[in-house]
């Protein structure tokens, strides 16, 4: 046997000092023979609870990112979900970070396997007053919720499942998970095993143990990176953001269903959308184009994006978001600061856009244009692609 098959490589450690205090990532001897800089990079956040951020640089939320190298991490971390006979799943992207990644994990996932699933992700928006309801208490704003299926047929799927995955772009202590487990337990207790299909595991086998024990299911984990780490905070404040970045429980009963605020069954597809702008988008001379999601529509701006990649676009894909960050540390060097497309009147934020960047700026939006909307293009320099559904039809326009 070599030296080198008995020794593992030594352990990555990465620090970032940042204004609301020093980040250590230590990774352990899985990871290091990887790119780790090409897979995160760090932020700090401009909330009092945590005051880092892991930043993707796959995950096309804070930084622009190719859909061929998102859908690359989507296949990765579908190929870590074990399937056994007569399985039936449930897919539950976290939002707002994770609603994209999810839906793309659960496509992966049926271009892998020939089983029976559905993917939902959690909102900040409730649509019905039963939503199953829990908190994020890191967060800027941690009033989360998950909607049912309107759909018989979808909803008996749904409690008859026995394998929740759970997606999210980061596990760093697991009680989020733990509590959403702990409540869709109780409303779906047919559920045995419990996958989490996360780009970072950065908990040092502490999410996986918090996770297990709220409840009696099986629990594994899945993902891109797996370390630990330490955060030391300074004495510096912060202006306490997760006051303002979520006022109240807000209603929106208008919201579509078809994105994954509800269980589908589907991949979103946009080649089979009605009307004429695809065709027009489709006869784009090449160029060099971002498409921008807004919050947590961000799995349309993949799409989106993937299918002008196909066309020989040179493609990004990033999301705005209120999430709010320090520009001008680590991964995040500038902020743009945009109108909430969903009327909750929460600041919201475009990360690294760089206006000379791109020949063409796309701005995805659910439902129909508003004011706001208009407000995003306008700060973006940017046109604006509405995705509506009309009885059941998926409606692609150009504004």
């Amino acid at each position: 046997m070599s030296v080198a098959a008995c020794c593992p490589p030594p352990a990555i450690v990465r620090q970032a000092q940042l204004p609301t205090g020093q980040l250590t990532l230590t990774l352990g001897p899985q990871s290091a023979s990887q790119d780790v800089d090409s897979y995160i990079g760090f932020a700090a956040r401009d909330n009092a609870k945590r005051g880092f951020l892991f930043v993707s640089h796959v995950l096309g939320k804070h930084v622009p990112v190719a859909p061929g190298r998102m859908r690359a991490a989507h296949d990765a971390l579908a190929r870590t979900i074990e399937v056994r006979p007569g399985d039936s799943f449930v897919f539950v992207g976290m939002a707002e970070t994770a609603t994209g990644l999810g839906y793309g994990a659960f496509e992966a996932f049926q271009r892998l396997h020939d089983a029976s699933a559905l993917y939902v992700h959690t909102t900040r928006y409730w649509m019905d007053p039963d939503a199953l309801t829990f908190e994020e208490s890191h967060s800027h704003a941690p009033y989360l919720c998950l909607h049912a299926s309107l759909d018989p047929g979808a909803r008996e799927q749904q409690q008859a499942a026995n394998v929740l995955v759970l997606v999210d772009d980061e596990l760093s202590t697991g009680r989020t998970f733990a509590h959403l487990l702990r409540e869709y337990r109780a409303r779906y207790p047919r559920v045995e095993r419990v996958h989490v299909l996360t780009l970072c595991d950065f908990s040092g086998g502490d999410g996986l143990g918090n996770i297990a024990t709220s409840t009696d299911a099986q629990v594994s984990v899945g993902a891109l990176l797996s370390g630990a780490h330490a955060f030391a905070p300074t004495a510096a404040g912060c202006a306490n953001p997760q006051l303002r970045a979520q006022p109240g429980r807000h209603v929106d009963v208008g919201l579509a269903a078809e994105f994954g605020r509800r269980p589908v069954s589907a991949a979103l597809r946009i080649e089979e959308a009605e009307g004429p702008s695809l065709a027009q988008l489709g006869q784009l001379p090449a160029r060099s184009i971002k498409v921008v999601g807004t919050g947590e529509f961000m799995h349309a701006a993949y799409v989106l994006g993937t299918w002008l990649e196909e066309r020989g676009h040179e493609v990004r894909v990033q999301s705005t978001t209120r999430s709010p960050i320090l520009p001008g540390f680590g991964a995040i060097q500038s902020a743009v600061g945009v109108p909430d497309h969903y009327g909750e009147g929460v600041p919201n934020f475009l990360y690294n856009h760089d206006p000379a960047g791109q020949d063409l700026t796309l701005v995805c939006c659910e439902g129909a244009a508003n004011a706001a909307t208009h407000g995003i293009a306008e700060a973006l320099s940017a046109r604006i692609v509405q995705f509506i559904y009309r009885g059941g039809l998926l409606e692609l326009s150009v504004l």
